[in-house]
């Protein structure tokens, strides 16, 4: 069973209500009201919550929805938590209705994701530039923490000490 320290949710005020209250109280969280999304027939959609919950240690969406007292299909892992925060305010979505910043409330220390955070290809770049320089895996580990890529490497382990083996 996987692991995660993120998570996403969508809930609707007006049937779930206990549950929102849940996770503005005791979790660590980012949410926005989304009120003024429309579906494919120009009709205003039931006003719902989209939350991103995180926490400092991995657990199970099942673990998550038992200990939150829902049902787990109402959860799912957060693969990308950028896109995610993007998500809250349809950054990335010029044909849905565009929140503000601002209609994004923060819960229990909850902190931003930096956005201008380096993509997978952009490390995988970098790293090919470097892929010359080294010597072993530990040279690699090293140019990882010292450019802040060690959870990218560890993500990426397999690829990367493939990469290096051919390169060999």
């Amino acid at each position: 069973m996987s692991k995660f320290r993120t998570f996403i949710l969508v809930l609707y005020p007006e049937i779930q209500q206990g549950f929102i209250d849940k996770l503005l109280r005791d979790y660590t969280c980012a949410y926005c009201l989304h009120d003024k999304d429309f579906d494919e027939n120009g009709e205003i959609k039931k006003a719902h919550y989209h939350f991103i919950v995180c926490f400092k240690n991995p657990r199970s969406i099942t673990g998550f929805a038992k200990e939150l007292g829902i049902q787990a299909n109402y959860i799912e892992c957060c693969h990308d938590l950028v896109g995610s925060w993007q998500y809250l305010i349809h950054k990335n979505d010029p044909d849905k209705f565009q929140y503000c910043i601002d209609d994004v409330q923060l819960r229990n220390g909850f902190i931003p994701p930096d956005e201008e955070r380096l993509t997978d290809e952009t490390i995988f770049k970098a790293f090919f530039s470097e892929l010359d320089n080294f010597r072993s895996f530990s040279d690699m580990l090293r140019w990882a923490l010292t450019n802040n890529y060690y959870q990218w490497y560890r993500r990426n382990y397999r690829i990367i000490s493939d990469i290096y083996k051919e390169s060999l």
